[in-house]
């Protein structure tokens, strides 16, 4: 097709709180969190999903539970009222792994082609490169873990 292309940008939170507060323009938010640090979960909880709502309300939220190769420390009970009340889906990852990564950015080209009129599945760039649904989009594992 000949639809208009989308670039996915990665704003970090140093570059969002740099911004002041600022709106975001933006179709959908990842929001991440440490599924072995309930403390990440908190936070999300207590700031992170109240801004989001504030400032960028018509955004898909997307709640992102990393480092799925470590024990789970976060409730399972709390994760689901969080989504149920933010109307958000979750999905768990492993960066380290890249276990269920590819997932994500799969559902993020699903919903973008979903709810966008005129969007190219074949013209969605991530970090300038560009990804479709019909190609296999590669995850390398990482060497080292932050």
């Amino acid at each position: 097709g000949h639809g208009r292309t989308v670039e996915v940008s990665v704003i970090t939170r140093a570059h969002y709180k740099s911004k002041e507060g600022s709106n975001v323009d933006a179709d959908i938010i990842l929001v991440t969190y440490s599924l072995d640090a309930p403390t990440t979960l908190r936070e999300i909880e207590r700031y992170w999903l109240d801004e989001v709502r504030q400032h960028a309300p018509d955004s898909k939220v997307l709640l992102v539970g990393n480092k799925l190769d470590l024990e789970r420390r976060t409730s399972e009970i709390n994760l689901k009222k969080l989504c149920e009340h933010y109307k958000c889906e979750e999905v768990k990852v492993s960066s380290l792994e890249g276990l269920n990564v590819e997932p994500v950015w799969r559902r993020i080209c699903q919903y973008l082609i979903e709810e966008m009129p005129n969007i190219d599945e074949n013209s969605i760039l991530v970090n300038s490169q560009s990804i479709s649904l019909s190609s296999r989009i590669s995850v390398p594992k990482k060497q080292t873990c932050c």
